[in-house]
């Protein structure tokens, strides 16, 4: 059942803008538009305290959050609106307001309502605000998936693969000391790194079209950096036997890493200034490291069977996994509607897992097991999980539903799964005993 409302938004001239100001942003600029101004009186209802506002004229739509209190009066004004036409919008939040970046489905909705704004009209706009109801199903349907494999030309067994939006995929061959690319088509081209026996592990890519990739050297004690033609760089690591595993673009720029033997998190800029911090609990073993939809990145600790967040300068905390030591990759959680909680997988005790951005954690048994290592989610709202030892590729949908399935070729061991799933909206992943990529599509 819906429940609605009444918030009344009085609109006019001159009055002080940003009476209370926005906690974050989810459209870029917050309210730019013109020079006029509204005034939006609330008495939010039981558990809301977030007001995303939405201001539209012809040419743009932009948004701004406000914190509120449950049943309190609260005054928003803000500023920067134009002259002319204007349509109103709200929705709310069960959520602070730090926590809502990136959500599209909020508890609360409202109708809209269009005024038209100048320096001598006073205009008033009611908003209805109703509760959404959003259905979650605990069981989908996705058919039975085809799959490709394309062999590696030199014959290397593939470890970790990464998709930067880009058209290609980046992938490690660990033993073979080489990076390499696969095309969409399959496609594959491989490279050499420098230092001998530096055993990539990690690969991480920028998106949005950039074609190279950063890439961990474990035994080398470097991060290294590769174009799309094969040019390499290649950045010591401060911390001597560091043993960089993960990384990852950061939200801001730059990459963020992990340093298993050091019990360290890395940060180094494209110019290749490194920056390091040290995990709080001694021999901790981070592995997996990734973001959500900004800051805190998350990461693994694989030895002390915990999740850590860290903020941009350095402040780390740490959060108790049920099942303890033993931890793989972590990746960005996606339900196929927004971006929320982080996956990560616990190879020793053969599940997945979510944690929610409080701590709270939630495990799912896999039904093959096989010590899976890796987790990435795919656009289809599901994530995927590798389990090399049972040969299986894993689907696990938003309310935790396993479905498991087998690639063409015996003890294929699937290792790693492509975050995004991949290009062409396939799920690729790498073959480590078959010396192959594989992609696998739903019908």
């Amino acid at each position: 059942m819906f429940r609605s409302k009444r918030l009344l938004a009085v609109v006019a001239a001159g009055v002080i803008p940003l009476a209370c100001g926005p906690s974050s942003q989810n459209v870029a600029g917050g309210f730019n538009l013109g020079t006029e101004s509204a005034e939006l009186h609330v008495v939010p209802p039981s558990g809301v305290q977030c007001v995303r506002l939405t201001a539209a004229t012809a040419s743009k739509v932009e948004r701004q959050l406000f914190s509120v209190v449950p049943f309190q009066d609260t005054r928003l004004v803000v500023g920067g609106l134009p002259s002319g036409a204007v349509t109103f919008t709200g929705d709310a939040f069960d959520l602070n307001c730090n926590d809502v970046n990136g959500k599209s489905f909020p508890t609360w909705i409202s109708d809209t309502q269009t005024v038209t704004l100048s320096a001598s009209t006073l205009a008033k706009v009611f908003l209805t605000f109703r509760e959404n109801v959003r259905a979650r199903v605990s069981l989908d349907f996705v058919g039975t998936p085809t799959f490709q494999e394309f062999p590696i030309p030199s014959g290397a067994a593939p470890y970790l693969i990464t998709w930067g939006f880009s058209g290609d995929l980046w992938f490690t061959e660990r033993e073979a000391n080489r990076v390499a690319k696969v095309t969409s088509a399959g496609v594959i081209t491989e490279f050499d790194v420098p230092t001998a026996f530096s055993f990539p592990e990690g690969i991480a890519t920028v998106g949005g079209g950039a074609a190279d990739a950063w890439f961990t050297e474990f035994n080398a004690n470097k991060i290294g950096h590769v174009t799309n033609a094969g040019v390499f760089e290649e950045f010591t690591i401060p911390t001597p036997n560091s043993g960089p595993r993960g990384i990852i673009a950061g939200p801001t720029g730059g990459y963020w890493f992990t340093e298993f033997n050091a019990g360290k998190i890395g940060f180094i800029t494209t110019a290749g200034v490194i920056t390091e911090y040290t995990i709080p609990t001694p021999n901790s073993g981070p592995v997996g490291i990734d973001w959500l939809t900004g800051p805190p990145l998350w990461f693994t600790e694989s030895n002390t069977g915990k999740i850590g967040s860290i903020t941009l300068g350095g402040v780390i905390t740490e959060y108790n996994v049920p099942s303890g030591p033993g931890l793989g990759r972590i990746c960005t959680g996606y339900d196929g509607f927004d971006f929320e909680n982080m996956w990560f997988v616990e190879s020793n005790a053969d599940k997945v897992a979510k944690i929610s951005a409080t701590g709270t954690v939630t495990e799912y048994n896999l039904q093959g097991a096989g010590s899976p290592f890796d987790i990435n989610y795919a656009f289809d709202g599901a994530q995927y999980v590798a389990e090399a030892g049972a040969n299986l590729i894993a689907r696990i949908n938003p309310v935790g539903v396993v479905i498991e399935f087998a690639p063409p070729t015996p003890n294929s061991q699937p290792f790693s799964i492509a975050q995004g799933g991949g290009p062409n909206s396939k799920i690729w992943f790498t073959e480590r005993g078959a010396a192959k990529i594989g992609a696998m599509t739903f019908p």
